[in-house]
């Protein structure tokens, strides 16, 4: 791997830490999921993450294979975008839909015909 960011180098941080990387090898991003191992208040190692793909029947769903938690200790969602960030993924451009500007003009609409009926106008 490569330097590792903060909070990787951060030992007494308690949420998921993300890594991602690009690999020039394999043309895929790799992506490290972490969390600090502590004993008596301590930190004391850090464990990886390991993710399997397996078939499971539809009715009876496993557990999530991680939880991020986003209002104690940091958010670290947060984290897993800023390290994605990072790697120069980017959200795709906004473009409201015609319905959404179609909506705007006529709640527009609503509110010049409630004015004008107010003022006395036509």
């Amino acid at each position: 791997m490569s330097q590792l960011p903060c909070p990787f180098n951060e030992m007494d941080y308690p949420g998921l830490i993300f890594q991602a990387e690009y690999s020039m090898c394999a043309q895929a991003t790799k992506i490290y999921i972490a969390r600090r191992k502590f004993e008596g208040g301590q930190p004391v190692g850090t464990e990886f993450a390991k993710l399997e793909w397996g078939e499971v029947d539809p009715r009876n769903i496993p557990e999530p294979t991680i939880v991020c938690r986003d209002r104690e200790d940091g958010n670290e969602l947060q984290n897993l975008f800023n390290s994605l960030w990072q790697m120069g993924f980017r959200p795709p451009k906004h473009d409201p839909s015609g319905e959404v500007i179609q909506a705007k003009d006529q709640n527009l609409a609503d509110l010049r015909k409630i004015l004008f009926n107010q003022l006395g106008l036509e």
